[in-house]
């Protein structure tokens, strides 16, 4: 069953059940295959490292704000 809602300025307006039946499906011929080509593969292993590095900056960042100046000097205005 599927259930349709009909929203407006956050209210909901209308909605409406409708019933649907899954029929077994006969293969797709012609089109291209479901595997992962290796741009794809290549894009998704980037991706992957980009979020890595984003990580490691962040928690390079809350390790700096937690590390006491230098030299055991308090940071004035003027030395940051």
């Amino acid at each position: 069953m599927l259930v349709l809602a009909g929203l407006g300025e956050g209210v909901q307006r209308a909605s409406c059940n409708v019933e649907y039946l899954i029929l077994e499906q006969a293969g797709v011929y012609g089109g291209q295959d479901a595997e992962p080509t290796p741009e794809l593969a290549a894009q998704v292993l980037r991706a992957q490292d980009a979020r890595d590095a984003a990580k490691d900056a962040d928690q390079r960042a809350s390790n700096a704000e937690r590390q006491p100046p230098a030299c055991g000097r308090t940071p004035t205005k003027g030395s940051l």
